[in-house]
């Protein structure tokens, strides 16, 4: 077949990710995927939620959003809400 007639893929206005950041070591694939798959006119958003699976490794859960931040990637990060609870 002829790829060169092939459209892009859509890009899109929201992406929503629930709980993935967990998972440390797919921290930039996953920004990788979702650069590639955001609109490009900067008018794109991506919302995270999540809880720390282990509260010992938050500060690599957060580590997500400082990569995130990255000229390489280039997101903003504004945080909306937070609610602490206690471990079940």
């Amino acid at each position: 077949s002829n790829t060169n007639n092939l459209n892009p893929p859509p890009k899109f206005d929201i992406i929503i990710l629930a709980d993935v950041i967990f998972n440390h070591v797919s921290h930039r694939e996953l920004l990788k995927t979702c650069r590639a798959c955001i609109r490009e006119d900067g008018q794109g958003q991506i919302f995270v939620v999540f809880s720390h699976h282990k509260p010992s490794l938050m500060h690599k859960d957060l580590a997500f959003f400082e990569m995130a931040q990255e000229s390489s990637f280039g997101f903003r990060c504004d945080k909306i809400m937070e609610k602490m609870m206690t471990p079940m």
